[in-house]
């Protein structure tokens, strides 16, 4: 069974390690993708916590960050956020990691649909298109959950999901 446990302020440094780990993988997809040597070089990363916002351009946004968990075990993270931008509201994956001995198990999916249950209806992602396991995972996870899918790739390097669940 996958859980989300919500990340607490004092374990962020928990997620910072796991987002260090997650983000130096992704650099292998995109040679231009920004060097992140602490998850302080993740320009976002405070943003996650409303003590860390206050007094700061993020203040006010809603923003959840959650360990994924099986068996009591971190197996993961994702980093959530509404955009407010649109007519309604909008959830977006801002970050998705499921640790590589778990994945292929069905925890990420069992996440991410737990994810979308919580919250929603309508959300967005990106995934970069040479992430190839990545958009295979997106393009089956979202289509188990998704009632509307519209997948458009809006640059070379990524491909951009919507979807209402």
């Amino acid at each position: 069974m996958v859980t989300l446990q919500p990340v607490t302020f004092h374990e962020r440094t928990q997620l910072g390690e796991l987002l260090v780990t997650y983000l130096s993988e992704l650099s292998t997809y995109d040679p231009d993708y920004p060097l992140i040597q602490t998850a302080t070089d993740y320009p976002y990363f405070d943003a996650y916590w409303p003590e860390s916002r206050a007094n700061t351009a993020f203040e006010g946004e809603e923003r959840h960050p959650f360990f994924i968990q099986a068996a009591s075990n971190v197996i993961g993270f994702t980093l959530i956020r509404a955009n407010d931008g649109y007519d309604s509201r909008v959830w977006q994956v801002a970050e998705f990691y499921i640790k590589p001995s778990h994945r292929k198990t069905g925890y990420g999916k069992a996440a991410f649909k737990t994810i979308c249950t919580q919250y929603g209806p309508d959300w967005e992602l990106q995934a970069l298109t040479s992430n190839t396991a990545a958009v295979r995972f997106w393009d089956a996870a979202i289509a188990a959950n998704a009632k509307r899918l519209r997948k458009t790739q809006t640059t070379p390097l990524f491909w951009h999901y919507t979807f209402s669940v």
